[in-house]
């Protein structure tokens, strides 16, 4: 049966989501808001559909100023062996303008970890995945101009992975069996994120680990915990939430000085479905530069979230001074001969 190739609409989402769900062994977990706002209205969701409108395959992917980033590809199992992989890449290729460059990780032990060779793509990495059991990834990357060689390798080297802390009720849904309230953060976990989100911790964390009375839950969630790099606050920012965190709270202390923590680190993103929190985001972020959002509106955001670390101020430890990026008029006042003099008589 003929099959057409075309952007994916608002009107595609239940067969998106069926189809995710009926594969989601391999592809993971996306919240239907997140398939949605996050890839589908952005225009991030090629779909290969039949004569009669039945959608047999997607490609969900993000782009970016150099290359393409694929987060799933997927081709119903009746339709498998069609070429229809092939005709979503070939579509995506068709979508670039300054992209170089198309990326993905790829678990060893799937089945589509042979698909890739033969769409063009080559293995240039590996690393260990976000799995219990640390299943190695593939970095499969592939040119989009014959003539650009290192643009293949440069994109091992593309670091706009974004920084954010997760609280503990995060943490923990990362061990909970799956369901309506864990999915979400668990999606944190998905291997096509590994370098989009870095997931990391405050210290309060362990404080909360604590107060398992389970010694053997209490071990096994502190060695998890030691797989997180954790943040590392400046103990001269000192940050007051007691006024607007309701005193009602359970564990409301611990809520505090993992906040004043997150808010006195250099990452900007702290994630948490805690609904007293969120409600509370918006005078959080008037109090800091501490922006609190759920799991799926990380994901939803994460395109623009990235961009705009990339122009970001963060403190230097110790010193009043930021780095940022300079503008042109910045850039053209910088006192470049009078560096230079100085370091060249050094």
């Amino acid at each position: 049966m003929k099959t057409t190739i075309s952007q994916l609409k608002s009107a595609d989402i239940d067969a998106v989501d069926e189809l995710m769900k009926d594969n989601s062994s391999t592809l993971g977990f996306l919240t239907r808001e997140a398939l949605l706002e996050g890839f589908i209205k952005k225009g991030g969701a090629l779909g290969a559909k039949t004569d009669d409108g039945q959608l047999v395959g997607y490609l969900l992917f993000a782009a970016y100023p150099n290359y393409f980033r694929i987060a799933q590809l997927c081709v119903s199992e009746n339709s498998r062996g069609q070429g229809i992989a092939k005709r979503l890449v070939e579509s995506l290729k068709n979508f670039a303008t300054t992209q170089k460059v198309i990326t993905l990780h790829c678990r060893r032990d799937f089945p589509a970890d042979k698909l890739w060779p033969q769409l063009g793509f080559v293995a240039l990495g590996e690393k260990p995945g976000r799995s219990k059991e640390g299943h190695p990834l593939t970095f499969w990357c592939l040119t989009l101009a014959a003539d650009d060689q290192l643009s293949l390798f440069q994109a091992q080297t593309s670091d706009d992975t974004l920084d954010v802390i997760i609280d503990a009720q995060i943490f923990f849904d990362f061990d909970e069996p799956d369901s309506d309230k864990s999915k979400p953060s668990k999606a944190l976990l998905s291997d096509f994120l590994i370098d989009s989100v870095n997931p990391r911790v405050t210290d309060e964390l362990f404080n909360e680990i604590n107060r398992n009375n389970d010694p053997n839950q209490r071990e096994k969630s502190r060695n998890i915990a030691r797989n997180f790099f954790p943040v590392e606050p400046d103990p001269h920012v000192v940050e007051n939430f007691d006024e607007i965190l309701p005193d009602n709270r359970p564990n409301k202390e611990s809520d505090i000085r993992q906040l004043a923590k997150a808010a006195a680190s250099d990452i900007s993103i702290f994630v948490t479905r805690d609904d007293a929190l969120l409600k509370k985001a918006k005078r959080i972020s008037e109090l800091t530069r501490l922006q609190v959002l759920s799991p799926t509106e990380l994901i939803i955001q994460l395109h623009e979230l990235s961009e705009r670390q990339s122009y970001m101020p963060t403190r230097v430890s110790g010193h009043s001074l930021v780095w940022r990026r300079l503008n042109s008029d910045e850039f053209a006042d910088f006192p470049f001969n009078s560096f230079l003099i100085g370091f060249c008589g050094m």
